[in-house]
């Protein structure tokens, strides 16, 4: 990959968004996908499941068939073949392929915790101990246990990891990963991990993070992190997103902002109309330095993504033109593509100012569902409901 790519990213979670079961089919996806300004996609975990979620992987070698369509009638070589026709046919067409890589545990059944005990940490009673986030360790997950990444680490276990990665890098052909709980693994499996992935691409979920652990990320060698723009409503409370966009600018790290995503309810949910929905990934789109989208929030999904099971919702609206119009606007002013900025409120509208060596731009924001009037320069400026602008500085 090149280090200028601007990432923008398509989430495509697989069992709402089976990978066709043709070459066509494929290639018509990614050309749409490519066409509406997205550079690269994320695929959610494609490993065998211990329980129906991708995020228990049993068997990490092996393929789940309810990542394709008709996958249930498919030998493992036949699903790996797909999948890697798949990355293929994107590397065609320009766009990379990252693969949401869960690496520090493993479900409670897996035939890894038979086969290597010695890979897994055990309380006082010699019981297996189980993954939590450490946001709120008195309630772990029920069905996966944590991998011993510590100073007693074995040497067979961080073989596993790079073969692990070999098989995603090398085998299948991803271009780089999602680092599942990137904040709270140890430091000393995340440099083995940027170690092994030289001319990678790397992005760290940051999940309940602080500006230590975003510290910590970049001192292991993480450059990109994912951080969520969900909560982020822009009225006076919400500032925090600006706030944190420009911590990272300040330390080295470059975000990609995630508008919502499998932990979150959907952004029609979120936002209630499709009229918003499409302010909010406007903005976003302008303001952040990358940029992921999940999908069916550009066509009006409203149930919550289900990790477990297969399910495909009806498009309610599309929204694929308005982001490709707003990148499109973003690919031609390097400062949306930085993430220097402020913020300038002024109640029923607000100013994001951004900026780079070159050049200092604005976007102008009415925050309410009706035709707004806002000053500026000493200009009156009348905006559309839920209008997103940009103004020259």
């Amino acid at each position: 990959m090149k280090n200028n790519t601007d990432i923008i990213l398509y989430n495509m979670w697989t069992k709402d968004e089976q990978l066709p079961s043709t070459a066509d089919a494929m290639l018509a996806k990614l050309t749409k996908l490519k066409n509406s300004g997205f550079t690269g996609l994320h695929l959610a975990p494609p490993s065998l499941s211990g329980n129906g979620s991708p995020y228990a992987i049993s068997d990490f070698f092996a393929l789940d068939p309810q990542n394709f369509d008709g996958g249930d009638s498919m030998t493992q070589e036949q699903l790996k073949d797909r999948l890697r026709l798949f990355i293929r046919l994107a590397h065609k067409i320009g766009l990379f392929v990252l693969v949401d890589a869960v690496l520090w545990h493993c479900h409670d059944h897996s035939p890894l915790v038979e086969n290597h005990p010695d890979w897994f940490f055990y309380n006082e009673d010699g019981k297996i101990v189980y993954q939590f986030v450490p946001t709120d360790p008195d309630h772990p997950y029920g069905d996966i246990v944590r991998f011993r990444y510590d100073a007693n680490c074995p040497d067979s276990l961080w073989q596993f990891l790079a073969d692990v990665l070999d098989f995603y890098y090398n085998d299948l052909g991803f271009d780089g990963c999602r680092l599942d709980m990137a904040a709270w693994c140890p430091a000393a499996m995340l440099k083995k991990v940027v170690a092994h992935s030289e001319g990678k691409l790397l992005i760290a979920e940051s999940f309940g993070c602080g500006n230590a652990e975003f510290l910590k990320l970049r001192d292991c060698g993480i450059r990109y992190v994912y951080n969520s723009a969900f909560w982020a409503g822009f009225d006076t409370q919400s500032k925090w997103i600006i706030d944190q966009l420009n911590f990272f600018n300040s330390i080295g790290l470059k975000s990609v902002t995630i508008l919502a995503n499998h932990d979150t309810c959907r952004l029609l949910h979120r936002c209630g109309s499709a009229a918003r929905v499409k302010q909010f990934i406007q903005l976003l789109s302008l303001m952040s330095g990358g940029v992921s989208v999940t999908s069916g929030d550009l066509t009006g999904a409203l149930e919550k993504i289900d990790v477990c099971r297969v399910r495909n919702e009806p498009a309610r609206y599309d929204l694929t033109q308005d982001l490709a119009d707003a990148l499109e606007v973003r690919r031609a002013h390097p400062a949306l593509r930085s993430e220097a900025m402020y913020y300038d409120d002024h109640g029923d509208f607000f100013i994001v100012f951004k900026h780079c060596d070159t050049e200092t731009v604005r976007i102008l924001v009415n925050r309410l569902a009706y035709r707004n009037e806002a000053e500026v320069d000493g200009t009156k400026v009348d905006l559309a409901p839920f209008e997103v602008r940009l103004l020259a500085a």
